[in-house]
Order: structure tokens, then sequence, then C-alpha cells
């Protein structure tokens, strides 16, 4: 697998564990939001490295490196959106 495809398939994960985390906060589950966070924590913890990687690996291939990186921030975004929506779901519960 290269480093492109883990960097996006961390991003997905991190994406499932937010939504996941959002509807632990709604049902009061606590554990499962902590092990949620624990989670992210080391996907993120990964993810600098593998920006690094996967820019050496587009550098060095004919990729469409502005479409790639569009992908990538439609990703992050996606992620910020869900952060955002679940810090309102803390200021309600």
């Amino acid at each position: 697998m290269s480093a492109e495809e883990t960097l996006f398939g961390a991003y997905r994960e991190w994406h499932r564990l937010a939504k996941a985390a959002q509807k632990a906060i709604g049902k009061r589950d606590w554990g499962f939001l902590l092990e949620c966070q624990a989670v992210i924590r080391r996907i993120q913890a990964s993810i600098t490295d593998l920006h690094r990687e996967v820019s050496e690996e587009w550098k060095h291939s004919n990729a469409d490196c502005a479409a790639k990186k569009k992908e990538l921030n439609a990703m992050i975004l996606k992620i910020k959106e869900l952060q955002i929506g679940r810090a309102s779901c803390r200021e309600r519960v």
C-alpha cells in the first residue's frame, strides 16, 4: 500500500470515528467516546509522517498534485465540520 493510500485511509478512518464520537455524545456513552478519541489521537500522530511521505511520492510521480490536494482538503473539511458539530453537541449536554 502506498503512503497516499495509507494517508487517505487514515483520514477516512478519522472521519468514521468522528461520526461515531458524535453519536456517542448524543447517547451519553462517555466510555465509547473516550475510545474513539484515543484512536483518533493515534491516527493524528501517524498523519504528520504520512503527509511527508505523500509529498515525496507526489514529487516523484506524474500525479495530478492539485487534484489530489483538493480531494485531501475535502476530506479534512468533512472532519472539521464533524468536530464543530461535536463541539455544539457538548455545549447542549
